[in-house]
């Protein structure tokens, strides 16, 4: 069962929110790792600003990809469903 992608009770839809499939449900989901992840799971670092990505480039390996993704880091268009 992948609660992350579940229909909630009292909500739209996934659908009538227009959900990509990559999105979980809810905005405020997370997943918590309560052990070391192994870096060739990870395949890249996203940004909210050059400034941003500049202060950490010294601690990215160079086999990672690292860009700056502004609309990453802003609200979702459902954001209002769920206050």
């Amino acid at each position: 069962m992948n609660l992350l992608y579940e229909e909630y009770p009292g909500k739209p839809t996934r659908n009538q929110l227009g959900l990509k499939r990559a999105l979980p449900t809810h905005p405020q989901a997370e997943i918590l790792v309560f052990n070391q992840i192994d870096p060739s799971y990870i395949w890249g670092v996203a940004f909210k600003d050059i400034f941003t990505q500049n202060k950490y480039a010294s601690l990215i390996p160079s086999n990672i990809k690292s860009q700056v993704s502004e609309p990453m880091f802003k609200y979702r268009d459902d954001f209002e469903h769920w206050r």
